[in-house]
């Protein structure tokens, strides 16, 4: 099966053409939601994808787990000003998004568990067309919601019934953009996630990636299509 570096390379070449259609969508519905979600869905997929099943550390959870290490309120500073080995910018590096990434590896080991009850990596929890999209959203937006709740309940609680009337959602204008995100973000990874099982079907090996490997199969025009993706990552 294709590696995460490899599901990664052929995911990001549809950037532009995400960007584009969340152009188009902003044209035709005048709402800001739109593009938003459609652009922070595919960016989650940086992080997101099928493999969360695995039961060792995948590239996903490594990731998540980097980046949010490096993103620091030390971003701020000017590199020109504050180099590396400056006080402020040590003592700042430290308060970054670790914590987040952590937490999200440790919740993808609840998402494993689950495929494990399933099957295992690769089982119809995670690997299959739409009922893995929907495992993967209900997994990825689970503390999301449970967050809102009790924010919910701290609003009642210190503040009675605000002056915007309603219960739920509707202190968090939910009403406005939660089937829009929801929508947005099951188009998106359904796309994403039928990219990543047509890389794991064995029509892909020697096709899209493993030329050396498992022999080239690609044909001419096939072959010019994969040179310019894996040769521009």
């Amino acid at each position: 099966m294709a590696d995460g570096k490899t599901h990664e390379v052929y995911l990001r070449i549809f950037w532009k053409s995400v960007i584009a259609i969340a152009g188009f969508s902003f044209i035709l519905t005048r709402d800001f939601y739109f593009p938003l979600f459609i652009l922070l869905n595919f960016a989650f997929t940086e992080v997101v994808s099928p493999d969360l099943d695995h039961f060792v550390q995948n590239k996903d959870e490594s990731d998540a787990k980097t980046m949010s290490r490096n993103m620091s309120l030390a971003l701020l500073l000017p590199k020109d000003k504050f180099k590396k080995n400056h006080k402020l910018r040590r003592f700042l590096e430290k308060i970054n998004l670790g914590l987040f990434g952590a937490l999200f590896s440790g919740w993808s080991e609840v998402y494993e568990y689950f495929g494990w009850l399933a099957g295992g990596h690769r089982s119809w929890w995670s690997h299959y067309p739409v009922i893995g999209t929907l495992t993967l959203m209900v997994w990825f937006n689970l503390p999301l919601f449970c967050a809102l709740s009790l924010l919910d309940v701290s609003v009642i609680i210190f503040w009675s019934d605000p002056t915007w009337q309603g219960l739920g959602w509707q202190y968090f204008w939910m009403e406005d953009w939660l089937w829009i995100y929801l929508w947005a973000q099951f188009f998106v990874w359904n796309f994403t996630n039928g990219v990543h099982l047509i890389l794991d079907t064995e029509w892909a090996k020697g096709r899209l990636y493993g030329f050396k490997k498992y022999k080239d199969l690609r044909s001419a025009l096939l072959k010019r299509i994969t040179n310019k993706i894996l040769m521009g990552n």
